[in-house]
């Protein structure tokens, strides 16, 4: 998952969490910064090359990087949360994370809204889903045109 306030929210209720989230390099140091002061610097990993490896019981950032993304074992995590980001990506974006089998996550939890002129591929996710089912798909309540799909791994 990407989303600071989201790796605080999980990483406070769980401190033995092991969060790996993936984000544009800007947002992956502004990320580290803000969940440093949080949590303390110790527990933030950045991950900027191949070789590093993802630290259990940390919350692990990791710059947006293609190259890195298609060399990077990350082994078979629990979930993959987007909420909103990946279908603010364009298609190109939204099917390289496809065809890395969402880093061979078990679920995915997406948040998307409907398509417009200024984000049109937001709606392309739910046709990227392949190797997932989806068990629940429905509008946000109190969100119009704002979903949620949740998806299991065949």
């Amino acid at each position: 998952g990407g989303y600071g306030n989201m790796a605080r929210l999980l990483y406070s209720f769980n401190p033995n969490l092991t969060y790996a989230m993936v984000d544009l390099p800007i947002f992956s140091a502004i990320q580290a910064v803000y969940l440093g002061a949080i949590f303390g610097t110790d527990k933030i990993n950045i991950i900027s090359q191949s070789d590093d490896k993802i630290l259990s019981g940390k919350i692990n950032i990791i710059p947006l990087n293609e190259n890195l993304m298609q060399n990077f074992n990350f082994n078979q995590p629990d979930l993959f949360i987007s909420t909103w980001a990946l279908s603010e990506s364009t298609e190109f974006a939204q099917k390289l994370i496809e065809s890395l089998g969402y880093f061979n996550s078990k679920n995915l939890l997406l948040a998307y809204q409907q398509g417009s002129d200024k984000i049109p591929d937001s709606e392309m996710v739910i046709n990227h889903l392949n190797g997932y089912n989806p068990f629940y798909h429905q509008e946000i309540p109190y969100l119009k045109g704002s979903y949620y799909i949740f998806c299991k791994k065949q």
